[in-house]
């Protein structure tokens, strides 16, 4: 698992951007270089998963897609989201209709409660494994 968490540590410019949006200590990194076969705090996982939108089975066990896909800022009250939206595809635009705004809300929610759903699960897990 260090490995996995050492190449989201190299996704930015320095490891000092990684240790400030994650709030994981620089010696802790230091320590996980040392000692590879080390666990991590559940803290630190949980830490890393919400800040990078990590797979959590990619991190803890090195199964499946790096990330999950983002879920970007999203306002219910938009006036533009109201609008048939653009998606920018190349050099051409396609217009995204038939959807509106509360199933788009409602189908948003949902993942984000799956989500949340999911990774409460594998903090139970990691609870379990580190025996807390």
């Amino acid at each position: 698992m260090i490995e996995r968490i050492l190449e989201i540590v190299n996704i930015e410019k320095s490891q000092a951007d990684f240790c400030r949006k994650t709030g994981i200590g620089s010696s802790k990194i230091a320590y996980w270089i040392k000692n590879p076969q080390s666990s991590p705090a559940i803290e630190a996982i949980v830490s890393i998963l919400e800040v990078y939108s990590v797979n959590a089975n990619w991190l803890i066990r090195g199964v499946g897609d790096k990330f999950t896909k983002k879920i970007d800022d999203f306002s219910k009250n938009d006036d533009n989201f109201t609008k048939n939206m653009q998606v920018s595809n190349g050099n051409s635009n396609k217009q995204i209709i038939g959807k509106n705004t509360n199933e788009l809300y409602e189908m948003l929610l949902k993942e984000k409660d799956m989500r949340i759903s999911y990774l409460e699960k594998r903090v139970s897990e990691l609870e379990i494994i580190v025996g807390k």
